[in-house]
């Protein structure tokens, strides 16, 4: 019969920080407790974990908006319902116990008697060190869920926010990001998959949002870019194992009336303009291109 599972959970934390003008320390310390009962079961499942974090940031010129910050933290990830019960599993699913590291930076210059009115710069590195990875693998009908022994994660991520006026009634806002993510099995040595990348985890993302704001109507456009992923951990480059990179592209009108006091609105989008044949899981492609039209009134 089914599990019928239930839980109850406490969750608690202990933080202190340190801050000055130009230091500040955060230190935390969380407890988690998960107790599980199963209908018909001989034994429940008991979770507890000590998990703690401190983070450091830094601005090293008073004079410049210029902030440099590290961290590290332990974590803790108990397997979901979904992930436990309504998926096949290879064995007993175990927690995922992983220590993060990061390092980065963020700059922020704002400007005066210039078009241009702030640009936003982060940029940061990171490496996580992961045991019992939990990951699903989709499968017809029912998708496997395994623990990977270990697994190394290292990666940096880009992001540029700025703003501009093109007129005097014409903004101009721009989100930039990309990101590059290496995620290696690194279970078993004598095993082919020994540091392979994992599973539809691409290596390299990027996505562009770009808005418009005028009197008339508001415009957006995005992109989001994906290179190939693997569907499976041997990483075979078969064309039936792999899944080609793409990008998908969305534009957006919206246009609010003042009507007593209230707020009638309307927003059209067109979705993956280009109408890119694509699919996110294996077998299972994404919709091609779509329209949408939503009509409000706000009181």
């Amino acid at each position: 019969g089914q599990p019928l599972p239930k839980r109850y959970n406490s969750m608690s934390a202990m933080a202190t920080r340190y801050k000055d003008q130009r230091l500040t320390i955060c230190a935390n310390l969380s407890a988690t407790y998960i107790y599980e009962k199963k209908k018909n079961a001989d034994e429940n499942n008991i979770y507890r974990k000590l998990s703690p974090s401190i983070s450091i940031s830094y601005a090293p010129f008073e004079q410049y908006n210029w902030r440099i910050r590290a961290s590290y933290q332990q974590g803790y990830r108990v397997p979901s319902f979904n992930e436990l019960y309504y998926t096949s599993t290879k064995k007993q699913l175990n927690p995922e116990l992983s220590k993060q590291i990061n390092i980065g930076s963020t700059w922020i210059k704002e400007f005066i008697s210039s078009p241009i009115n702030y640009i936003n710069l982060s940029v940061d590195l990171f490496n996580n060190r992961i045991n019992d990875k939990i990951i699903i693998m989709p499968r017809p009908f029912i998708p496997l869920t395994t623990n990977l022994g270990e697994v190394d994660i290292k990666g940096a991520e880009l992001k540029l926010t700025t703003n501009l006026n093109l007129t005097q009634n014409v903004g101009l806002n721009i989100i930039g990001g990309y990101s590059y993510m290496s995620a290696l099995d690194k279970t078993d040595k004598s095993k082919d998959n020994y540091d392979n990348q994992l599973p539809y985890i691409p290596k390299h993302m990027g996505n562009v949002l770009i808005n418009i704001e005028n009197p008339i109507v508001k415009f957006s456009y995005s992109i989001n870019i994906y290179s190939r992923r693997y569907t499976s951990v041997e990483n075979q480059e078969w064309k039936d194992r792999r899944l080609d990179g793409y990008s998908e592209h969305s534009v957006s009108l919206y246009k609010d009336i003042s009507l007593n006091n209230n707020i009638l609105y309307i927003q059209a989008g067109l979705t993956n303009i280009w109408n890119t044949t694509y699919e996110i899981i294996k077998s299972y492609p994404m919709p091609r291109r779509s329209y949408q039209v939503t009509v409000g009134y706000k009181f």
